[in-house]
Formats: structure tokens, sequence, C-alpha cells
């Protein structure tokens, strides 16, 4: 639980904070409050907002997106060459045995 108090003068004091955050909830006692804005424009807002702004990738991002645009392409050739000599050495089996229908 965190007391506000309104300050009575202008005052320095580092203690005195008279700031309310959305959600805050009176525990005792009673008072009154100015809203001074809402939705994007309140603090939590703005720090949501902040949040969701799109940022240019850093360089190490970039080189890990190179790096990982690479690996895929590997994988890709790696499975079709694959595929082809696996293909290749039955197409092999079945022409070369004598009997194909009882392998």
């Amino acid at each position: 639980m965190i007391a506000k108090h309104v300050p009575t003068q202008y005052t320095r004091d580092e203690k005195v904070n008279p700031f309310l955050l959305s959600g805050s909830k009176c525990m005792e006692g009673a008072g009154e409050m100015l809203v001074c804005a809402v939705g994007v424009l309140s603090l939590l807002g703005k720090s949501k907002e902040k949040l969701q702004e799109e940022t240019d990738p850093t360089p190490l991002q970039r080189k890990l997106e190179r790096v990982a645009d690479g690996i895929g392409k590997l994988g890709l050739w790696s499975a079709i060459l694959t595929f082809g000599a696996l293909t290749f050495f039955e197409i092999i089996h079945v022409i070369g045995s004598s009997d194909p229908v009882n392998d």
C-alpha cells in the first residue's frame, strides 16, 4: 500500500507523490481525483504503444536471418538430393531385379 498526499504548497519533497496509476484502489478514507488522460494518452497507454512499435533489425538479427535462410536452403537441397538418390536406386533395383513383383 502506498499512501498518497496532496502537497499544500510547492515543495520539492520526493516523498510527496499525488499521482495515481491506472487501476489504483482506495483502501481506506476518501478522496477526489482529476483525470488528465485516458487510453493511449495515459502513462500506461504510452508504455504499451512504445512496446508495440516496430523497430529496425539489429546487425545480429540480420546475420541470424541470413544464417537461417542458408540452413533452410541447405536442408531443402539435401532433401531433394536424398529423394533423387533413393528414387534412382529404387528404379535401378526394379530394373535389375528378375522378378520385381515378388521382391
